[in-house]
């Protein structure tokens, strides 16, 4: 599930089990020791976030978490392909 910001989504669901693909040098889960995270790439670099996308979901995907939620991408280029897959992912 694509999110605004995945720090609000975390504070506003505290007993939600949930995984979290995370890109850019922010660590988040000092403060959410229960949710499960994912470093897509910690430079924000499109192309490195794109080779390990589907592989961060399916390992997710495995743990029975109640969401996985991302930021959305940049929505042009490699951003605009990866919100899509993330939105038809959503629907599975």
């Amino acid at each position: 599930m694509i999110v605004a910001n995945i720090e609000a989504y975390l504070k506003a669901h505290p007993q939600s089990k949930l995984g979290v693909l995370q890109m850019g040098a922010t660590i988040l889960h000092e403060a959410h020791s229960a949710v499960q995270f994912k470093q897509l790439s910690l430079s924000s670099n499109l192309e490195e976030a794109s080779a390990k996308l589907y592989q961060a979901m399916y390992e997710l995907g495995m743990l029975g978490l109640d969401a996985i939620i991302i930021e959305p991408f940049q929505d042009l280029g490699i951003g605009k392909a990866l919100n899509d897959r993330i939105q038809r992912a959503a629907f599975v």
